[in-house]
């Protein structure tokens, strides 16, 4: 190859020496774009409204959302979290630990899963949020392609400063 190419600027670290010894360009950074087209930011009357677009993989810190959720849920009663998206086979064992942890949580009654959704749905709900929540374990990264969907529609996102964190 002639030029190199990643997906966040904290793995640049890891292939500059590789393009070095090979006299080869440094790697450019080549984020992932979003992987449903926003919409701008649209709120529906009622209660705050907080949420994420994911799937039960490793990584994805579902605990840190449901206790998040628990806590704002103290200043506001009317909140609602959406977990958006289809989440995995239902018989793997994480898509059952998630299930169970949401069916099993204190504030299971304010908690909606949309299951699968069309990109433009997704789009949509993540416009109608109050909070985008982005709990990636690896942190804030131009790796994702839902993060860019909220910050598109003008969302604030929350989220969690980890390895791949981009500045």
């Amino acid at each position: 190859a002639n030029h190199f190419f990643v997906t966040t600027s904290s793995r640049l670290r890891y292939v500059e020496p590789y393009c070095r010894a090979l006299r080869r360009p440094i790697p450019g950074v080549l984020p992932v774009p979003p992987n449903a087209l926003p919409v701008v930011a649209t709120r529906a009357p009622g209660g705050a409204r907080v949420g994420l677009f994911s799937s039960a993989a490793m990584g994805k810190r579902f605990d840190v959302v449901l206790d998040a959720f628990a806590r704002i849920l103290t200043a506001r009663p009317d909140a609602e979290l959406v977990l958006m998206g289809d989440l995995g086979a239902p018989n793997s064992p994480r898509v059952r630990e998630v299930t169970e942890a949401v069916r099993g949580h204190a504030t299971a009654a304010r908690i909606r899963l949309t299951g699968r959704l069309e990109l433009a749905e997704v789009a949509r709900e993540i416009a109608g949020l109050d909070v985008y929540l982005f709990p990636m374990n690896t942190g804030a990264t131009t790796r994702s392609g839902t993060l860019p969907v909220a910050l598109g529609a003008g969302v604030p996102a929350v989220c969690i400063e980890g390895a791949e964190t981009d500045r």
